[in-house]
Order: structure tokens, then C-alpha cells, then sequence
């Protein structure tokens, strides 16, 4: 739908990245991609590709170019040129300007990454591979995702007076600071964040929280920078509420600090094993959605899906706009 008039849609004069990031869904029983049926299974086992297959895919998509950046039981997170990507697809890539609501009055457009072309998917960002030998049945090149938060900020605030001070307010709006004091600190609870990086600022250092060394999913950026300051700040808001925690970051930005790598760094945390997975990201469509989920979004779901069940013993709800599962 247009926002303020304007189409959601528009041609971009932006070039094709030197590096893109994409997910890649391995064949397994069942697909998201294709089909008509845009609800997922009670279950993320009939997505769930053999290991032989993940092998066979791994070979064939490292010989045309790509890099597995994580790997999960569903499929990958990869890194290639753009010619890679249109080699495996059999189309091409254009780039694209997509109206972007960042906040409820604020939007933006923003540059996205499409593959067109004949028999290939009309999902933004999601394509079909061009030879049955593949054993892949669908490729989404990540979308830049939506922090939660504005930068900079639309709306100043209401008095240069008052903030909330860390981590003693945060602990105590968010009725924290009576479990840490009873030594409920979540001591030794790992954490993984995919967000814009961290920044080893001396806040965290004197008051002693743990920070491993983060991790970068994107080609080309350093894992000590933070370019925007998101995650750093959010980092704080974890230990605000579990000071005993132990914190991976994972960035999932690049230098300009827009979050290009979202979906890596999902697998890349889900591949550490951590009690818990964090993100304050999302995405950028309307609510309530005015249609039913694409390809690239039941893809994550299955993803999310599948760290549920596992942790769970095979009982999770979760609710992705319009995708829904439970026990």
C-alpha cells in the first residue's frame, strides 16, 4: 500500500554490491519455497535436509564462488559476488528501492537486491535455482532489517533533565534489580546478540561484565567496531538485567552500520549453542500484513522454528506476521 502517496517501489541507480549475503535452503521433504501453502509444518524435522545433501550442496556452491559464513540442519549462510548468485539462479540482479517503515510515522527507501527473470519467484530477494542438480530449492539475498530504533531519532526528548541511568533504572522499570539483589544474575547464561557489533566501551569493563570477543558475518568489517552503536547499547540493556550473563556478540552490519547480515547471524548464534538468542531487530512491512508471507520470511521461520524445537523438546509457538506454529 502507498505511504504518503508514494509507491513501495521504485528503481534504484545504486550498482550491485561487490559482496552479497544470502540464505540457502537445502532440499529436504518438504519446502517453503513454491509452493501455495503459506503456513509451515507443526514440526521444522520435514525441513530438515540430510546430511549428504548438505554436503553435495556445500561442494557445488564453494566451487561457484560462495563462502559458508553458518550452516544449520535446513541450510546456509553464504557470502558470494553477485555473479554467483545469478550462476546458481539462471537470473539476474537488480537493484531496487523499497519503502522501509522504520518507525510508524518514518519511512525511508532503502536499497534491495532482487533476482528477476524468467520462472523465478515475484518474493523480493528470492530466487529458484537453474539446474535440478542443485540440491537447493530456494536462495533469499538478505534484506538490509529494521533496528529497533531510529537513528537519528524523529522525536527529540521531552527534557534534557531525565534519562534512564545504567543499569540501576533499567534494573528497576523492568523489576530486575529485587532478583539480581536475591543473586538471580543469570551467572554464566550465554547470550548471543546479532546486532550492529559491539563496542568494548570502559563502561562494561568497570563493571566487570563478561564480553567475548565478538564475531563478524560480513566480509570485510571489523569485529571491535560498532559503526551506529546499536548493539552496544543493547548489550547494556542484557546486562541491566542479568549482570552475571556471558555475552557473544555477533555483527551482522556492515561499515556503514546498515544490518546486512541478519539472517548469518541468526545461524551463526544457533551454531554457538547459547541458552539464548537476542535480537532487537525486524522487518520493515506494515501491520497487520496485508498479504501472507513470502518465501524469505517462511524461511527464517523455519529456521527460528528449528532452535525452538530443539531447545524445547519439540513444543515452541511463535508468530512471524501472518506464520504461525505451536505444539
Amino acid at each position: 500500500m502507498p505511504r504518503l502517496g508514494l509507491p513501495r517501489e521504485i528503481p534504484s541507480d545504486n550498482d550491485i554490491p561487490a559482496t552479497l549475503i544470502g540464505y540457502i535452503s537445502v532440499q529436504g521433504p518438504e519446502s517453503v519455497f513454491g509452493g501455495k501453502d503459506h503456513r509451515l509444518n507443526q514440526t521444522a524435522k520435514a525441513y530438515h535436509a540430510s546430511q549428504q545433501d548438505r554436503d553435495d550442496a556445500r561442494h557445488d556452491l564453494e566451487k561457484s564462488g560462495f563462502t559458508i559464513i553458518a550452516e544449520s540442519s535446513l541450510g546456509f549462510s553464504a557470502s558470494a559476488p553477485g555473479g554467483a548468485f545469478e550462476e546458481i539462479t539462471g537470473g539476474t540482479l537488480k537493484a531496487k528501492e523499497r519503502l522501509t517503515i522504520v518507525d510508524p510515522s518514518y519511512s525511508v527507501y532503502v536499497t534491495h537486491i532482487d533476482i528477476v527473470g524468467d520462472h523465478q519467484p515475484t518474493t523480493l530477494g528470492v530466487g529458484r535455482t537453474a539446474s535440478e542438480s542443485l540440491k537447493v530449492d530456494g536462495v533469499v539475498i538478505e534484506k538490509p532489517r529494521v533496528y529497533q530504533q531510529v537513528f537519528p531519532s524523529p522525536i527529540p526528548p521531552n527534557s534534557p533533565k531525565y534519562h534512564l541511568r545504567l543499569p540501576e533504572d533499567v534494573a528497576l522499570a523492568l523489576n530486575a534489580a529485587a532478583a539480581n539483589q536475591r543473586g538471580e544474575r543469570g551467572a554464566g547464561i550465554s547470550i548471543a546478540m546479532p546486532d550492529s557489533g559491539q563496542y568494548r566501551h570502559p563502561f562494561f569493563t568497570a563493571h566487570g561484565y563478561t564480553i567475548r570477543r565478538p564475531i563478524t558475518v560480513v566480509p570485510g568489517t571489523n569485529p571491535s567496531r560498532d559503526p551506529i552503536g546499536h548493539g552496544t547499547g543493547e548489550s547494556a540493556n542484557i546486562f541491566a538485567m542479568a549482570p552475571g550473563a556471558d555475552l557473544q556478540p555477533i555483527r551482522a552490519s556492515d561499515n556503514a552500520g546498515n544490518l546486512v547480515g541478519a539472517i548469518a547471524g541468526l545461524l551463526r548464534a544457533k551454531e554457538l549453542r547459547p541458552r539464548i538468542i537476542t535480537n532487537s531487530w525486524g522487518s520493515d512491512g506494515p501491520y497487520p500484513p496485508p498479504s501472507p508471507p513470502g518465501e524469505d520470511d517462511l524461511a527464517i521461520a523455519t529456521e527460528i522454528l528449528a532452535r525452538i524445537m530443539h531447545e524445547v523438546g519439540g513444543c515452541g509457538v511463535i508468530h512471524w506476521n501472518r506464520v504461525g506454529f505451536g505444539c
